[in-house]
């Protein structure tokens, strides 16, 4: 049963438009986004920015529509290493299949006397000893990539000496043609280095845009057909694909993942620059013809216009299917443009065009079914950067070429490897010239630079002779240091052999694996952001309706993320134009885990001037709006979309704190004016009123609380709010001495319910009105102040930090037990985190303090939580503790993770010791990842406790045992494992009187709705009078005898 029906706004949601609210929910709907203003029939429309016409979209989450194919999780990597926060951005977002370049000539050692050609065969001894590419496989750099990725895919072709040297890297010395045996050979020599040292490679593209330049010598461009008198590039594939085939087999290699050495390899082509149908049905031709394998057809895309994606995709796999029904497709490169010369402005709006394009272009591979969409690129040589996923803040020269220039590193940690290079014009005009650098640490002291290895580089710029240099030669050109040991480096020297202002990064690693920047910054581009959004979508698309079909507008992608849990992807593409959108999105059928929840709101936004790093150097993935709402069945989101604009939407549902109306016959003072009958403003009863003696203004009252709580909002019931409007302000205060404003108001029309931002935490709110739009003595008929907690904590700023310093914490044998602060490099989140995982540390507890919650009877706790770290033994517990004092005694809601799986228990403690009893638990499915963040939640109501996990009940058990506990504080606890816990609530619940019964006979005129009543008996009667109240949810009622002979009863 619930008390009211309307629902809170949140953030940026409240003065003129919340006093309206009331009309939205009567016409059944919940509007976010605009200003809405009265429209005849008591509905809501709205005023909106843009000329152009509502375009009106929806999403149906009664209807499925597939799986999500997951496009951020598909990348090229051109250029490592990448620092470690973009790292983790690519751990964050899941990253499966990272795409690289290997050139075939790099297995073969250069002729002596010759080295545009190659020295011997592969195979030769001297060869096999010697190459160092045979050697590592590349290991380093795969292991790097391997971090933030499940599979490597390796586009494998021959380096291009261009026309005027076709046989460059392609011949062996003193042959004049192709040496297809040798060909063959090599294949599998390679193929067997790349795997044996590189588990997680997984696929093979054989050669690279043969279209645009010869795959091998010889080969006339753009054939696919091989004949001894047209060499085509089918024969290329033919000894690729024997050898990926003769690599499984070697080391029995099948699609099930083996310890060690990975999956097999798949294995595709042709990889041409475009889409073109004609020539990718050929390639299928003839491999069916001739008997070769094929995993997959690989092709780019560089056009803009997207809607082609989904169509193109769904012709070549309605073809493929008919000759190889089980080989996928795969777009391995596609963004707006491919290689190097773009005149695109990096500049906020160019980059925004190009997040807007790239979500478009995603989302049509994605609508078409492309099995393996890789985002075109991370890092681009050259000058090509408009479409790079990270960009960097470089660092400059002075152009001082005769003093020593001064850097302070931007890292304080160990160092051993150190890379310095250009950075874009830098790095293409061959010209960055350094002559000396020198290294120092904290103190001052310099940092010896050896050269062990004997690098001519480096042996220039530590020989103290300004007349030898190091020239960058290309972008791939790096100066690398080798410091023979770990050092931290505080400052870096740098004498310039050129006067050009050049653009320069530096970074260091202890182990080549974690990269920290000395000297520049990477940031995420809103490209990067778009893939950030997509993360978060979830895996089960549901049915949308409405958008544009053209090349350009406005489209939607929605997804359902869970029971309790919607998302929501809405882009406005409009490439060079100009238009903004006003969209409409209606919300249908949400799931079950929504059902008498409310809805709390997020949206987050990519455009030319949020989550842009080019237009502030922010690059934080930028939340534009938040609030709640409450469940009305026909939610409809609005949003004006400037140009190429691109925002994330969560629904999320949420215990309505609506319902958590903490003001009910609580204290009210007069502040100010001359307010009678100020009770009547918190009892319940809408036709009881507080009316001041005069018309004089101000009018002030201030509700005591009676401790603190979040507060969410407050609404005031005008006594005649449809004639007059009124000005005021609602204050909130910890002390009831210094007060901060938490709504505003002038002189608006209608009961007026005011959403408090960032749910401010007190005990006392003060309603001080100041003006009317008519004459007559004020009169109000109630106030109600909403409670979003009764403590919350996310852990976002310092001072929320700081409270985990004051809770009780405990460890094993009473011990002070570590709770730890930290951020999440990926989305910034920040956490707190138990520490400890054996048996001599747990459990970990943590009691809230009486500071920040009082003991309390009726409540909800929640809170996200994960393992931090796989077992260490055979099982961990971690979850909520509510009703404990210290906590000995409490009961524990929790997940119980063991080698055998996870299930969700509810416990008993009752003492300090390990006394305790299992009340209810339930099994989870084997998919269910505790070290995936999960919600957990508990309600307290009486003696009724109902545990939730993810928004699905899943325990009740009513307690009626003597040991039950009534009342106490609510905490934490993890259990052999260390646990990170998020976005903390304990929220009051407030149940409603159910009957009222006098000698066994219910009270005339009882509402549900009244929290509070005053019974006045006959004096002959009262002595004897039996008073019984029942309440919902097994809450508990209190009856108090008065001296006036009156029972009042309260909650």
């Amino acid at each position: 049963m619930k008390m009211y029906t309307t629902g809170l706004q949140g953030a940026k949601l409240f003065k003129v438009r919340l006093s309206r609210l009331m009309a939205a929910v009567m016409a059944a709907t919940a509007v976010l986004g605009l200003s809405p203003t009265s429209s005849p029939g008591g509905g809501v429309s709205h005023a909106m920015a843009s000329s152009s016409a509502e375009v009106e979209l929806a999403a149906d989450y009664a209807i499925p529509d597939g799986k999500l194919i997951r496009t951020e999780q598909f990348n090229n990597t051109n250029y490592t290493p990448l620092p470690v926060h973009v790292v983790d951005e690519l751990k964050g977002i899941r990253t499966k299949v990272v795409r690289d370049f290997v050139k075939i000539n790099w297995y073969y050692n250069k002729d002596a006397n010759n080295p545009d050609y190659l020295a011997y065969s592969i195979n030769d001894p001297d060869n096999l000893a010697t190459n160092p590419d045979l050697k590592h496989g590349r290991k380093e750099t795969y292991d790097f990539m391997g971090q933030f990725s499940e599979s490597l895919m390796l586009t494998l072709g021959y380096s291009y000496g261009g026309a005027s040297n076709p046989g460059k890297n392609r011949l062996i010395a003193g042959e004049s043609e192709m040496n297809w045996s040798e060909f063959d050979a090599a294949m599998k020599t390679i193929i067997m280095t790349l795997k044996q040292k590189n588990p997680k490679l997984e696929y093979i593209e054989v050669g690279n845009e043969p279209n645009l330049e010869p795959a091998f010598y010889g080969h006339e461009l753009n054939v696919m057909e091989h004949t001894d008198d047209k060499p085509g590039y089918m024969r290329m594939y033919q000894g690729m694909s024997e050898a990926v085939l003769w690599v499984n087999e070697q080391l029995g290699l099948d699609d099930t993942f083996q310890e060690g050495q990975g999956k097999r390899i798949k294995v595709g082509g042709p990889v041409l620059s475009g889409y073109d149908f004609a020539k990718q049905k050929e390639f299928v031709d003839i491999a069916y013809r001739e008997g070769y394998h094929v995993d997959f057809v690989s092709w780019h895309r560089y056009r803009t216009q997207t809607s082609e994606n989904e169509t193109q995709e769904l012709e070549m796999k309605r073809y493929l299917r008919q000759y190889y029904p089980e080989a996928i497709t795969v777009v391995s490169e596609y963004g707006w443009k491919g290689g190097g010369g773009l005149s695109d402005s990096t500049n906020n709006i160019a980059l925004a065009k190009q997040a807007a394009f790239m979500t478009d272009s995603a989302y049509y591979y994605e609508k078409g079914g492309t099995d393996i969409p890789m985002n075109w690129v991370a890092v681009h040589t050259l000058n090509a950067y408009f479409k790079n996923q990270f960009d960097v803040d470089y660092a400059l020269s002075s152009g001082n070429t005769e003093a020593y220039q001064s850097f302070d590193s931007g890292y304080e940690g160990p160092v051993r490897y150190m890379n310095l290079r250009g950075w874009r014009e830098s790095a293409t005009t061959g010209e960055m010239t350094i002559k000396e650098l020198r290294l120092y640490d904290r103190d001052g002291n310099p940092v010896t630079i050896p050269n062990a290895a004997g690098d001519p580089s480096v042996a220039s710029v530590i020989d103290n002779d300004p007349s030898t240099f190091f020239r960058q030669a290309d972008y791939w050109s790096w100066l690398k240091l080798d410091l023979g040991a770990l050092n931290e480096v505080a400052r870096i020297d740098i004498l310039w052999g050129n006067p050009d202002i050049n653009k320069f990064q530096l970074v260091g690693t202890p182990d080549k694996l974690r990269y920290y920047e000395l000297l520049g910054h990477t940031y995420m581009t809103p490209y990067f952001n778009t893939m950030r959004m997509f993360a978060r979508l979830g895996d089960d698309k549901v049915h949308t309706e409405g958008g544009h079909i053209g090349n350009t507008g406005v489209r939607l992608l929605a997804t359902r993320n869970s029971d309790s849990k919607v998302s929501m992807l809405v882009w406005n593409h409009q490439l060079d134009g100009t238009v903004s959108q006003d969209v409409s999105i209606a919300v249908r059928n949400l799931p079950a885990g929504f059902e008498g929840k409310a809805i709390r709101y997020r949206k987050y936004i990519v455009d030319a001037t949020s989550s842009n790093y080019a237009y502030n150097k922010q690059d934080e993935l930028e939340l534009a709006e938040q609030g709640s709402m409450n469940v009305t069945g026909n939610e409809v989101l609005t949003q004006t979309l400037s140009p190429n604009a691109v925002m994330l939407i969560e629904l999320e549902a949420v215990d309505s704190s609506i319902s958590n109306i903490v003001s009910a016959g609580k204290e009210v003072k007069l502040a100010e004016g001359s307010l009678k009958n100020l009770q009547a403003l918190v009892d319940g009863d809408s036709i009881s009123a507080a009316a001041a003696e005069s018309s004089d203004y101000p009018q002030s009252v201030v509700i005591d609380l009676g401790k603190e709580y979040h507060l969410s909002g407050a609404e005031v019931e005008w006594t005649d709010s449809s004639s007059r409007g009124f000005q005021y302000t609602i204050q909130t205060s910890r002390d009831g001495q210094f007060y901060s404003t938490a709504a505003e108001v002038e002189y608006e029309l209608g009961r007026s319910l005011n959403g408090f931002e960032n749910n401010p935490r007190a005990r006392y709110v003060k309603l001080n009105v100041t003006g009317s739009t008519a004459s007559g003595a004020l009169s109000i008929n109630g106030i109600n102040v909403y409670a979003d907690a009764l403590y919350k904590n996310s852990f976002e700023t310092a001072e929320e930090q700081a409270e985990v310093e004051e809770w009780n914490k405990k460890g094993n044998s009473k011990k002070q037990a570590r709770w730890l602060t930290v951020t999440d490099s990926v989305y910034g989140d920040t956490y707190v985190m138990s520490e400890g995982a054996s048996v001599s540390e747990t459990p970990v507890v943590a009691i809230f303090t009486d500071a920040q919650m009082k003991d309390t009877r009726d409540l909800g706790m929640e809170a996200r939580l994960k393992l931090a770290a796989s077992l260490e033994g055979s099982s961990a517990e971690m979850g909520l503790l509510v009703r404990t004092a210290n906590g000995g005694k409490h009961y524990f809601f929790y997940l119980e993770h063991s080698t055998s799986g996870t299930r969700v228990v509810l416990n008993r403690h009752h003492s300090n010791g390990n006394n305790e009893e299992e009340l209810g638990s339930a099994e989870l499915p084997e998919s269910f990842d505790p070290m995936e963040w999960h919600t957990l939640k508990l309600e307290a109501v009486g003696d009724r406790l109902t545990g939730y996990v993810d928004g699905s009940k899943l325990i009740e058990y009513t307690d009626t045992t003597d040991q039950k506990l009534a009342s106490g504080k609510a905490g934490l606890r993890s259990n052999l494992a260390s646990v990170q816990f998020d976005e903390i609530k304990v929220y009051p619940i407030m149940p409603l009187l159910g009957d009222i019964q006098v000698n066994g006979q219910s009270i005339e005129g009882f509402s549900p709705y009244i929290s509070r009543y005053s019974l006045k008996l006959p004096v002959a009667q009262s002595d004897t009078a039996t008073v019984t109240a029942s309440v919902y949810d097994g809450a508990h009622a209190r009856v108090h005898p008065s001296e006036e002979a009156s029972v009042p009863l309260g909650v």
